[in-house]
């Protein structure tokens, strides 16, 4: 199932989530994709732990919020792709 965009005068019907879909698809099926997008959210984590870490320690309460919410979702998205 695709995403359908509303055509606008000149252009094609190209959707932008539809191929989008389709290459994560044919990403995840190569014997590399879930290797390099786990190794990709491993990275986002540890960048996004020792961000939160530094706001911490400098009392940067914003940043702080922020890269924690990110490391959480790298997190749980390495989990999910683990576990299933």
């Amino acid at each position: 199932m695709y995403f359908q965009t509303p055509r606008l005068a000149g252009c094609s019907s190209f959707s932008y989530i539809g191929w989008g879909i389709k290459v994560s698809e044919w990403v995840l099926n190569q014997s590399w994709g879930l290797p390099v997008l786990l190794a990709f959210l491993v990275i986002v984590f540890v960048f996004e732990s020792r961000k939160a870490f530094k706001a911490y320690q400098e009392k940067r309460r914003f940043e702080l919020g922020w890269a924690l919410l990110f490391a959480l979702v790298a997190l749980l998205a390495i989990i999910v792709l683990v576990a299933y």
